[in-house]
């Protein structure tokens, strides 16, 4: 068995879920458009983002798909860490939410929630009309969204 999920393996997986858009779709719209430099470094992105990452420890993700995933544990006030059960009241921390309007990994029903169980008076909500992948590399992460959450921390310098 592994000692970590190889990043090559979460590909795979996450390609599982629209093997054809993976596989087909989505090289044949990067082949008719590769006259147009600004989609191409946008697919490139996308692309190092998923094929970049660092390999994921088992432990830790057996423990995030199953303690956040399958058994929701942390909106349920259940989930421990470093020994110490994790309360979402005790949260008074100013908290922004960043969230891509097209996110089918963690959708806004998902993420939203969170902000009700939390004890914080300031929370604010960014929102992008983005995937999950993104949030971290599309244009309008990087001209709207990155600036907005900087600017949300200088505030609270």
């Amino acid at each position: 068995m592994f000692d970590a999920v190889p990043t090559p393996l979460l590909e795979v997986g996450l390609a599982c879920r629209k093997p054809v858009e993976y596989t087909v779709t989505a090289p044949l719209r990067l082949w008719d458009r590769l006259d147009d430099p600004a989609f191409v470094e946008q697919q490139g992105r996308k692309l190092e983002w998923v094929e970049g990452g660092p390999d994921i420890p088992v432990r830790l993700y057996r423990e995030f798909v199953g303690d956040l995933l399958l058994e929701n544990r942390l909106i349920e006030n259940e989930l421990e860490l470093g020994g110490r059960r994790i309360e979402l009241s005790a949260i008074d921390a100013p908290t922004l939410l960043v969230l891509g309007e097209d996110d089918k990994f963690v959708p806004r029903e998902a993420s939203v929630p969170i902000l009700e169980e939390i004890g914080s008076e300031e929370a604010e909500i960014v929102e992008l009309p983005t995937g999950h992948v993104g949030l971290s590399v599309a244009d309008v992460a990087h001209d709207r969204g990155w600036p907005r959450v900087a600017d949300w921390f200088a505030e609270r310098g």
